[in-house]
């Protein structure tokens, strides 16, 4: 088991799984029947991290945070992971063309009926919404039994 958690992290690590525990026994003396386990569980997992100086994420990952030069390489790459990631959910890089020419006959068949229902469903909105401007006096009647006024 190498170390490949660095000083600073380490340290963090500790802090904010300690502050996870005592916060997690807190609302355990507070309320016994609602404990929070899976906080509990979470911050010593953070503390023993912290305490080892390993990492199991870290790890698996092929990153080490105990130099300058792992940690610009971790940070490089949730830089691409990131970027990447956003432009795929943004769908820059690809026009909507080419990913519904990728789609089969039954995906095409499904969008068009989702879009479909979620035209429905605005139109369906909107004349509602329209409907309410018109009726002021609903709006009124609707919440005096809400409020009632005792003379």
């Amino acid at each position: 088991m190498q170390k490949n958690v660095g000083t600073v992290d380490a340290v963090i690590r500790i802090t904010v799984g300690l502050l996870g525990l005592a916060y997690g026994v807190g609302r355990m003396s507070r309320r016994p029947y609602r404990t929070p386990w899976l906080l509990m569980a979470l911050s010593a997992m953070k503390v023993a991290e912290g305490v080892t100086r390993f990492c199991p994420m870290l790890y698996a990952m092929g990153v080490n945070s105990r130099d300058r030069a792992g940690l610009q390489n971790m940070l490089g790459k949730v830089k691409d992971m990131g970027a990447q990631a956003g432009l795929k959910q943004m769908g820059i890089g690809t026009t909507p063309k080419q990913e519904h020419a990728n789609l089969s006959a039954e995906d095409k068949q499904l969008e068009a009926a989702v879009q479909e229902y979620v035209s429905y469903r605005q139109a369906e909105e909107a004349s509602r919404s329209q409907g309410r401007e018109q009726k002021p006096d609903d709006h009124q009647s609707r919440d005096e039994h809400l409020y009632p006024t005792y003379s």
